[in-house]
């Protein structure tokens, strides 16, 4: 009966204190990637960009231009498509959350969801590790800030 207790006691201690971390952890957890000085990194501006299929597919490599644009909180923007001849897509639901973004892109063929990690080299933000989903099809992505 005294090892029931125990291991019972036991079981709701480590409930309490997994959930206490959680908790905590969701309170503190930024929502916006920061720089030293505790502002977001600005996005808004011109970038370039190309996407393409994972190996072993054929390149496919497509390329163009977005620019993202800022109101109050919240980021939106147009996309160029220069290899499918598409202009003017639209750039909704932009997310940012540590150094991860995510956008979707909506344009004449579909709607893609756009996820990748924001990276800082030599002074130029970038998009690396970028991955591109529409229906079933995935690919690979990136981009950098050029204005």
């Amino acid at each position: 009966m005294m090892k029931y207790s125990l291991t019972a006691q036991c079981v709701t201690v480590g409930l309490i204190l997994g959930i206490s971390v959680f908790l905590t952890g969701c309170a503190t957890t930024s929502s916006m990637r920061s720089k030293g000085s505790g502002e977001p990194e600005d996005l808004t501006g011109k970038w370039t960009w190309t996407q393409g299929l994972p190996a072993p597919q054929p390149a496919n490599l497509f390329q163009g231009e977005f620019v993202l644009e800022k109101d109050g909180d919240s980021y939106s923007g147009t996309l160029d498509d220069i290899s499918e001849g598409t202009y003017g897509d639209t750039i909704k639901d932009v997310t940012v959350v540590n150094d991860r973004i995510s956008f979707t892109r909506q344009g004449q063929f579909g709607m893609q969801q756009w996820k990748g990690t924001l990276k800082k080299e030599n002074g130029e933000l970038k998009v690396v590790d970028g991955q591109w989903t529409k229906g079933g099809i995935a690919g690979i992505w990136s981009a950098h800030k050029i204005d």
